[in-house]
């Protein structure tokens, strides 16, 4: 009598993984996917399906170019927390995830922009102009930034506030130089003043310490500033007019642009680089190590600022996952989803421009994201476990050798349990003489739709080979999430050709 084993294949909760032999997929991985993420969001079940829609919640106003934390306190007493987004007709304020007021109405002038809030004021920069402002409790169009003391900066398209300075890069017309105001004084920019608290700049151009052109800065903690190249990472420790010092991190990698690293619930910085996705842990000086060069899809590893193309990057504190979305130049927009349990990559796809991803951690509830994702029209999406965005999702398990290295199997047998919360699903196999020839061949048997809660009714496909895949799949509104799949296998002698 023929052998007979059963199977229970777990969801390949290790992301997509494209870079080993077909017969050679590492554990708990998958070749293929769409639009599903590897855990059960509303529960935390580690049981995946289908991810959650895009809802959208309101516009900021114009197509966005980056975003910072807005947290300032308010006329009367207490404090708001919202986020602020700069724009290419100004810089819009949140009151919430739904509502947005643009609080400084002049347009930035160039896309290399972005916006920073020290002393209740709210900056917007940027390479074509000077740096404009307001007072948060008064938005207005944005007075020019004006120096008391030595000449205000302009051209610089990267801001933020660090140490109780607001500083300044990305430079057009010099792109080496950092620059920062006397301490708890935005309008005092004389560099020749000598004492502890005085403004200050520093250039590679002259002897100083940046020897590569500056595309981020990032705010590790109160004593630390990295300072990014598209090719290193540097790091100013300390108050530079006081002692402090700068010194390179890394000679071979660093952040892509401004837009293209964000910051995790427990304070690492993650950071997309040309070599993958990069961590540094909180604390000051470490060097950024690997996340995912062995992962990473091959789509990640192929940006060029240089060339036009965009990196956007957000931490989601609800799913607590990293979205990672790319608009190369010539069109194509890519979109990733990096689950930070499991360590997986998980690709999607949706009818939305989707670039900026900016999150706001009081949006988020029980069944929403904090992330927002913002399209290229300025329209602010929200992922959403109740959302009726129409889109595909589906997932392959296997490579299942059904015979064994030098064998072939049937499968007699095939059964899948879902959760409660599940659509129904639609499934096939695919089967072949080795697991390529199965992953490239169409379905050798479609099933009739699993559409029970729980254990689903045997289905009976009598279909073989040596490998096979299974391929899980929901279309439309339709979300599926699966909790068991098994299989019945029969083998039925040598492989064949």
């Amino acid at each position: 009598m023929a052998k007979q084993r059963s199977l229970s294949l777990r969801f390949p909760v290790g992301g997509v993984v494209r870079r080993l032999a077909y017969e050679s997929q590492a554990p708990f991985t998958t070749p293929d996917a769409l639009n599903v993420w590897p855990t059960q969001w509303d529960t935390g079940r580690e049981r995946g399906g289908s991810r959650p829609g895009l809802t959208r919640v309101g516009s900021v106003g114009g197509e966005p170019y980056n975003w910072c934390a807005a947290t300032w306190g308010v006329s009367g007493g207490g404090t708001r927390r919202e986020i602020a987004v700069t724009h290419a007709n100004g810089t819009s304020v949140s009151n919430g995830a739904n509502s947005w007021s643009r609080y400084i109405q002049s347009a930035p002038g160039s896309s290399f922009a972005s916006c920073a809030v020290y002393l209740n004021r709210l900056f917007q920069a940027s390479t074509a102009g000077k740096i404009r402002s307001v007072n948060l409790n008064s938005p207005g169009v944005g007075e020019q930034l004006q120096a008391t003391a030595g000449t205000a900066p302009e051209k610089c398209g990267i801001v933020v506030a660090w140490g109780d300075r607001l500083v300044g890069a990305g430079k057009y017309d010099d792109p080496h130089l950092v620059l920062a105001c006397r301490i708890g004084n935005y309008q005092d920019w004389d560099y020749a003043a000598i004492d502890q608290s005085s403004a200050w700049r520093s250039s590679g151009a002259t002897g100083g310490i940046i020897s590569d052109p500056v595309t981020s800065l990032i705010p590790h903690n109160r004593d630390c500033l990295l300072v990014g190249c598209t090719d290193s990472l540097w790091v100013l420790r300390g108050n530079p007019t006081a002692g402090g010092q700068a010194y390179v991190l890394s000679s071979e990698v660093g952040p892509l642009s401004q837009t293209a690293w964000c910051r995790t619930g427990n304070d690492y910085v993650l950071m997309l680089t040309r070599d993958g996705l990069y961590t540094m842990p909180p604390g000051c000086g470490d060097p950024p190590t690997s996340l995912s060069r062995e992962k990473i899809p091959d789509e990640l590893m192929s940006i060029s600022p240089e060339s036009g193309d965009k990196a956007f990057v957000g931490y989601d504190h609800r799913f607590r996952g990293v979205h990672i979305y790319v608009r190369y130049a010539g069109g194509q927009a890519v979109y990733y989803y990096h689950d930070l349990q499991s360590g997986g990559f998980w690709p999607m796809s949706t009818t939305y421009d989707l670039c900026l991803v900016p999150s706001l951690r009081r949006a988020s509830t029980a069944t929403r994201s904090s992330v927002l994702p913002i399209a290229g029209s300025g329209t602010v999406y929200q992922y959403d476990l109740a959302s009726a965005e129409s889109f595909q999702s589906y997932v392959l398990y296997g490579p299942v050798k059904l015979g064994g290295a030098h064998g072939s199997g049937n499968v007699m047998e095939a059964r899948c349990s879902l959760s409660s919360e599940s659509d129904r699903v639609s499934w096939g196999i695919r089967t072949g003489a080795s697991p390529q020839d199965a992953f490239a061949a169409s379905e050798s048997f479609v099933g009739r739709d699993w559409d029970q809660e729980g254990m689903n009714y045997a289905q009976h496909p009598r279909v073989g080979g040596n490998a096979a895949y299974v391929k899980l799949e929901a279309t439309g509104s339709r979300r599926f999430s699966v909790d068991e799949l098994t299989l019945l296998v029969r083998e039925t002698g040598g492989r064949r050709q």
